[in-house]
């Protein structure tokens, strides 16, 4: 059995190939929308904190805030390295750490529990 393709069964199938691809990216537009409007609002937080970091403490009450600042300055972040900042890092690096470890073996012991269990 051989099929002849014929030109009007040609142009049939490219106008049916054309509108599924239309309908295929409006379907590819929107998931693309909601990220982007997720990256904007997961963003914005980590804008604001380097914007407010880069603000001088006079400034911190007449500027507005969801603005960049009009006079930027890195006082803040000499301010933060003078004052102990290696100290607390080692602290929070060390409360990470262990909570980490802490959590991993208490999860590898209930695998452990619920795999044997599973055997039995």
């Amino acid at each position: 059995m051989s099929a002849t393709l014929t030109p009007e069964k040609v142009a049939e199938e490219q106008q049916h190939r054309k509108q599924t691809f239309r309908w295929r990216g409006m379907g590819e537009i929107v998931p693309i929308l909601f990220g982007v409007i997720w990256l904007i609002i997961t963003f914005y937080p980590i804008l604001y904190m380097l914007m407010t970091s880069l603000r001088p403490l006079t400034d911190f009450f007449t500027d507005i805030p969801w603005l960049p600042p009009t006079h930027p300055t890195a006082e803040n972040y000499g301010n933060v390295l003078s004052n102990d900042f290696g100290l607390y890092f080692a602290n929070t690096a060390f409360v990470t750490i262990f909570s980490v470890l802490l959590i991993v073996i208490v999860s590898l012991f209930a695998a452990y529990t619920y795999m044997i269990r599973c055997l039995l």
